[in-house]
């Protein structure tokens, strides 16, 4: 219900948006087009769990007549019920990762524990241990799916909405080590690193020059969890945010 929503925020007939932060990594401005597509490619990952070969087949009805995907492959973990797909779109190479799907998927989001991943690469970041172990389960697959598809030598675009959108972001940084990640769009992201982390990110990203940008509906909740200060973490953003504070019709 809350993709529905989202959707009908992002696609209504007048909208008013927000850059909510100085900080940008690219070239590039926030293209309302794509986030618009990416939406209805939010809503293709939802239709994987009653129909994976709607998805494979791209025939999933209105979300995939909206966009283009071909070559379509995805990465699952069902015990964690936690599903990416991967393709090729007129763009380069893409990956969604689905929004939480059920109360499994809202426990793992309120796991709120910070651990380092990075070692003596980054030895101060610290990530939200539920979002990374998730990203991990998928990580071969979806590793193996983007090589298959030659996106060494492609743009790699990378999407994802609730959870999605933490697991795209902990992907986006890990992946722009040996991938052209070219955009980075999120929706309803929550806080899932520390200042350090977010720092690292921040920088990986203007060296891609990757266009990052972090879309918030002003209805949600989830971004503002886990609470910046949690356990006295230190949890932050990377910018630059758009916030949606208004819809009319």
């Amino acid at each position: 219900m809350f993709q529905i929503l989202f959707l009908y925020v992002i696609t209504a007939c007048i909208m008013r948006a927000v850059l909510a932060s100085a900080v940008t990594y690219s070239t590039e401005p926030f293209n309302e087009t794509l986030a618009a597509e990416d939406i209805w490619l939010n809503q293709v990952s939802a239709c994987t769990s009653a129909d994976p070969s709607s998805v494979l087949k791209w025939n999933c009805g209105l979300p995939c007549q909206k966009t283009q995907v071909s070559n379509t492959s995805i990465a699952e973990n069902q015990s964690l019920k936690i599903l990416a797909f991967t393709g090729l779109t007129a763009h380069g190479c893409l990956i969604v990762f689905r929004g939480s799907a059920n109360v499994l998927n809202y426990l793992e989001d309120f796991d709120f524990f910070m651990t380092n991943p990075y070692g003596e690469a980054c030895p101060e970041c610290k990530v939200h241990s539920g979002f990374l172990r998730n990203w991990q389960s998928l990580e071969p697959k979806i590793r193996a799916q983007i090589s298959a598809l030659n996106c060494q030598e492609k743009a790699l675009s990378i999407v994802g909405h609730s959870l999605g959108a933490a697991m795209a972001t902990l992907a986006a940084f890990e992946l722009a080590a040996e991938y052209n990640v070219r955009r980075v769009y999120t929706y309803g992201q929550p806080r899932l690193g520390n200042g350090e982390w977010v720092s690292a990110f921040s920088s990986r990203m203007s060296q891609k020059n990757a266009s990052y940008f972090r879309v918030v509906d002003y209805r949600d909740a989830v971004p503002h969890l886990p609470p910046d200060n949690f356990f006295s973490e230190g949890w932050e953003h990377p910018g630059p945010e758009v916030y949606y504070n208004a819809t009319a019709v």
